[in-house]
């Protein structure tokens, strides 16, 4: 790291491309600002974290650690340097996301590096000082928690333009009923619910035990074909709208959030709606999603629907992800399956519709895992073949999350896990002999 010079307005630059780095740099540089720059926005962080920078200028698409989740991390810190983003990507929702969150200005490739340095000394002048002060006392709770709501769309909304035309020629062939291709788009479905629950509380996919609990209900219920088949996702899905907020949100059990985290919490159904809503033929499954939080008797979120008034999909949702998300934190040592039927029997016309909570108490013992006495044992994963249930997490060699527990191995799986993990062992639940 360079020395501090005291009298010169410090500058980070980021962007993956070395030669815009380079460039910028040399501009801001020659017009006597202290410039550093990085085209890794990994170390970048660490460098913001470590020294006192009064701005960073950032690029949006960017890889290991993009443009949105950089500013979202810059924005928890105690001084915050006014925010640049210099981007290609001239989207004007995007665009008014930024400045919601506090970014202080937006910039389009190719760079007019004379205006921009221009307006960076105003918006410098605006703050207080040449050299910038910390903003910290005008960052309100409620503006953080605006900041933090708003970024939600802003980092998914380009992964799901990046998706949308595959996940649409998807749909338009699952209409057809190929049960192979509806396999397919159901496993990519998957996978991004997996990366949606990055750093979940407990072990196992969340979303999987929840789509599995829907399905389960839904047969009993008179749900098929297409409507089943969105419902599923909708479970996958349900959870979209809280990528993006804190941890300390996500970790807590959500009846003791309360204040400006239960605001956040509770937002999170409408975004996840209004994000799946983009997405041709969705319209059914972002409903779902949006009034899946909703109790039967009026005291849900976020529109407070009571009884029929919400879609029979929605309700299965509401107790397939209750029940689990109730079990996930719970403390109570007795077998889940009892506790389990104990808290549908409690929440029978209050959280959930009573015809689906007793259906649900009846086919528990087909659903919940630890129902089954199931013998778990360890063998090489190029030793697994399709057909296995995964009995725990299984990470790569760098500790990346792969595949969930309670998953089962399909044939393009056993592939890619005898050729990337070779003998590592992963656990399976056995198969027991009567």
């Amino acid at each position: 790291m360079r020395d501090d010079p005291s009298n010169q307005t410090k500058i980070l630059v980021v962007d993956d491309e070395r030669a815009i780095v380079e460039a910028l740099t040399r501009a801001f540089g020659a017009a006597g600002f202290a410039c550093d720059g990085h085209s890794n926005s990994t170390e970048a962080l660490s460098a913001i974290q470590n020294f006192d920078y009064d701005v960073v200028i950032t690029d949006l698409r960017m890889p290991v650690m993009h443009g949105h989740m950089l500013i979202n991390k810059i924005l928890e810190l105690d001084r915050l340097p006014l925010i640049v983003v210099v981007t290609a990507v001239a989207d004007p929702r995007i665009e008014m996301d930024l400045y919601t969150r506090g970014v202080a200005e937006v910039a389009f490739k190719p760079v007019n590096y004379d205006r921009l340095i221009a307006k960076v000394r105003a918006l410098l002048k605006l703050q207080g000082t040449p050299g910038g002060e910390s903003r910290t006392d005008s960052d309100s709770v409620a503006v953080r928690t605006a900041r933090q709501l708003t970024q939600v769309r802003a980092e998914l909304e380009g992964q799901l333009n990046s998706i949308q035309s595959n996940f649409k020629q998807t749909i338009d062939r699952l209409v057809k009923q190929e049960s192979e291709l509806e396999e397919n788009y159901l496993g990519s479905v998957r996978i991004l619910a997996n990366l949606i629950e990055a750093g979940q509380v407990s072990e196992g996919s969340h979303s999987a035990r929840v789509e599995s609990m829907a399905g389960r209900l839904a047969e009993h219920c008179g749900i098929e074909g297409l409507q089943l088949r969105g419902l599923k996702v909708a479970a996958l899905l349900h959870e979209i709208g809280q990528f993006g907020l804190a941890d300390k949100i996500r970790v807590v059990p959500p009846w003791e959030l309360s204040g400006e985290s239960r605001i956040a919490y509770e937002s999170y159904p409408m975004i996840g709606a209004t994000l799946l809503s983009q997405v041709p033929g969705s319209q059914d499954i972002a409903n779902w999603v949006e009034s899946h939080a909703e109790n039967y008797d009026g005291t849900g979120f976020p529109e407070k629907l009571s009884g029929k008034s919400i879609h029979l999909c929605a309700r299965v949702l509401r107790i397939a992800d209750g029940l689990d998300t109730f079990l996930m934190f719970s403390q109570d040592p007795r077998p889940k399956q009892e506790i389990a039927k104990e808290h549908l029997k409690e929440n029978i016309g209050f959280c959930y519709d009573p015809d689906l909570a007793k259906k649900a108490i009846r086919i528990l013992d087909n659903v919940l895992p630890e129902s089954k006495k199931s013998k778990v044992e360890k063998i090489p994963a190029n030793k697994t073949v399709p057909g296995m249930v995964l009995a725990k997490d299984v990470y790569d060699r760098s500790g990346i999350c792969l595949v969930r527990k309670g998953m089962t191995i399909t044939g393009s799986l056993v592939h890619r896990l005898h050729k990337g993990l070779m003998s590592k062992p992963v656990e399976v639940y056995a198969e027991e002999s009567d």
